[in-house]
């Protein structure tokens, strides 16, 4: 799925899967194109939906789905960290028991970032490294640990958003 204003690509999305989604945010109303290469037989639907308001920037916009999937299954959003300065290493630490959500996603000029997680032994314990401008992983402790997470451009670059989330206890699950 590829989305392009005249010469410009504005996102897309290739990632070798049964759905896509692109977006973009624009100063202004205009038309762009689409485009949709579909392998194999059948039909499909495009969707389009405008962002929320408080969405004014790609980055945020390709966090969301991402997002919005780990707050389903139980998590809750702790902080938003914006990096300018596009990825890096970041840490983290794991209680004993207890489960993080990772969500990054990077602005226009970043087309396809990594998501790595690495315990104190450099034993990767999650990743994320699927072709698309946005990552997420949620690894789990059995006793408490130190991860060291790396955010890996992999095409292109430019800032990245990093959503960290924390999984509700079991008293606050509805």
């Amino acid at each position: 799925l590829y989305l392009r204003d005249g010469d410009q690509s504005l996102d897309r999305d290739v990632r070798v899967r049964r759905t896509a989604r692109v977006g973009a945010c624009l100063e202004a109303p205009r038309e762009v194109e689409l485009m949709v290469k579909a392998y194999g037989q059948g039909h499909f639907a495009l969707v389009i939906v405008d962002a929320p308001p408080s969405i004014t920037e790609v980055a945020t916009l390709r966090a969301e789905g991402a997002t919005a999937a780990l707050l389903a299954r139980g998590f809750e959003l702790e902080r938003v960290e914006t990096h300018p300065e596009g990825p890096g290493e970041h840490q983290v630490t794991i209680p004993a028991g207890e489960c993080v959500g990772l969500v990054v996603a990077g602005d226009v000029g970043l087309q396809d970032i990594d998501l790595v997680a690495v315990d104190g032994a450099g034993e990767r314990v999650a990743s994320d490294t699927g072709p698309a401008p946005w990552a997420s992983i949620a690894p789990c402790a059995d006793v408490e640990t130190e991860l060291s997470v790396e955010v890996v451009p992999y095409r292109g670059d430019g800032a990245v958003v990093l959503h960290w989330l924390r999984r509700r206890s079991a008293q606050e699950q509805p």
